[in-house]
């Protein structure tokens, strides 16, 4: 069990990074939330203008880029 900090809406995408090192979660209000999977500590949280659901989570296959599609 790790100690995430919970998004603030439902989580709608999870993905972790091709290299498995991040967790990525992307949720109702279009925020792409992004963990560090050993720790639990939050890295990042990206919010993009819209608001639209995240509807997919994806990664480079060097896990430099996460990317998000939207419903």
């Amino acid at each position: 069990k790790l100690p995430l900090e919970r998004p603030l809406a439902a989580v709608t995408a999870l993905r972790f990074s091709p290299t498995g090192r991040v967790l990525a979660l992307g949720d109702e209000l279009g925020q792409v939330w992004l963990y560090d999977a050993a720790s639990g500590d939050k890295l990042h949280r990206v919010r993009l203008d819209g608001e639209a659901p995240v509807a997919a989570l994806a990664g480079t296959p060097d896990g430099r880029l996460m990317l998000a599609g939207f419903k």
